[in-house]
């Protein structure tokens, strides 16, 4: 009988029953048909499929079929494992649920933790922001590290909608997100217009977010602050500043978080990090006057909505770094506002607006490009 084998790479440093065991489960969920396998595990394993393996108490269907897994050690010797070693012990793991894990993208493996351990610690030291930069205008921008995540809800989050069914998505590059959504101050200083003067608008003032932008406005702002910058040298020629991915936006927001919100599923503790219905009285209010996400970002839940790159659809792209449809109804809006409900506010929320159109409640926060 011929063996189908997985060689895994990068995997240095775990207890050998949970990297047999997460071999054998792939091999048999993703690769059924296929004999002597070959490949590396950041190729095709995200944190999605490891947690669903776990989940679907997976390491349970392994049989003879599957009798020899080959695995790279911490010496780099290929080791043959019998699969019937470790099956009982990993399987109840599985099925009570206790193993949690997540994709170390610096070290380039997977950890694993006790499910008692906080999801929201945990991911946030395998995929931590780094450094605040700025640019010419003294915007700061946040390091979003390169990782794997689950984009949308589950079907059990409240306020869950059929257009959040989950997908596993992968954002290959590292990239830069305004810590803030762009201000009414910055906007004057690149555009030279203050559109929400004519729109009798009371918040008015350097800290509040610049709003009555379309999205051909905001893609506007973005080529311009490029040209500018490119010009007197303080932008490198291969960067550029452009809206971010639906998908970016979402992996941002998350900040390497499960929840409905980034602090957690309880609505009780959004009034800590947004604006919405519940406290702000129905007013906008100025950027940064709540606390920052894990990742040191601000208002991504609440105050203004805010435009992404993407046309919308029902459905979520998933894959590798997906940028949505070629066309759509509208430019995908993320975020909520000062007004909105809770559920409005959750890192999976999605809306659309006719990107021509300029509303009271949307603004923007831009990518800096890292290529």
């Amino acid at each position: 009988m011929t063996q189908k084998s997985y060689v895994i790479n990068n995997f240095n440093g775990f207890a050998i029953d949970i990297r047999k065991a997460v071999a054998d489960a792939l091999v048999h969920s993703k690769f059924p048909n296929h004999e002597n396998t070959t490949t590396d595990l950041d190729s095709y394993m995200t944190i999605y499929q490891v947690k669903e393996i776990i989940r679907n108490n997976a390491l349970e269907i392994i049989d003879d079929d599957c009798p020899v897994v080959n695995l790279k050690g911490i010496d780099n010797a290929r080791t043959q494992i019998d699969t019937g070693l470790y099956n009982a012990t990993l399987s109840k793991l599985a099925a009570s649920g206790d193993i949690e894990c997540a994709w170390d993208d610096k070290a380039n493996n997977m950890i694993f933790w006790p499910k008692e351990k906080s999801k929201v610690d945990q991911t946030s030291k395998v995929l931590k922001a780094g450094k605040t930069s700025t640019n010419s205008l003294v915007m700061e921008f946040i390091s979003i590290p390169a990782g794997s995540f689950t984009m949308g809800s589950p079907e059990t989050e409240k306020g869950h909608s059929d257009n959040e069914n989950q997908v596993p998505v992968t954002i290959t590059q590292a990239f830069e997100l305004g810590k803030t959504v762009v201000t009414q101050k910055q906007w004057a200083e690149v555009m030279g217009t203050d559109p929400w003067n004519s729109e009798n608008l009371k918040e008015i003032g350097n800290n509040y977010s610049a709003v009555y932008v379309s999205w051909l406005d905001a893609t506007k702002f973005c080529k311009k602050l490029t040209a500018l910058e490119h010009k007197s040298g303080k932008l490198p020629a291969n960067q550029t500043y452009r809206l971010p991915t639906e998908a970016e936006w979402e992996y941002a927001c998350r900040a390497g978080t499960t929840t409905a919100f980034s602090c957690g599923d309880d609505e009780s503790s959004l009034g800590d990090y947004a604006w919405y219905g519940n406290n702000s009285k129905g007013n906008l209010h100025e950027v940064a006057t709540k606390k920052p996400s894990p990742w040191g970002l601000f208002d991504m839940h609440g105050n203004v909505y805010e435009w992404c790159k993407d046309y919308y659809e029902d459905s979520l792209s998933g894959g590798k770094d997906p940028k949505g449809p070629s066309t759509g109804p509208g430019r995908v809006i993320r975020g909520g506002y000062w007004r909105t409900y809770a559920s409005n506010c959750r890192s999976a929320d999605r809306n659309y607006c006719n990107p021509a159109s300029r509303f009271f409640n949307v603004g923007f926060r831009f990518v800096r490009v890292l290529v």
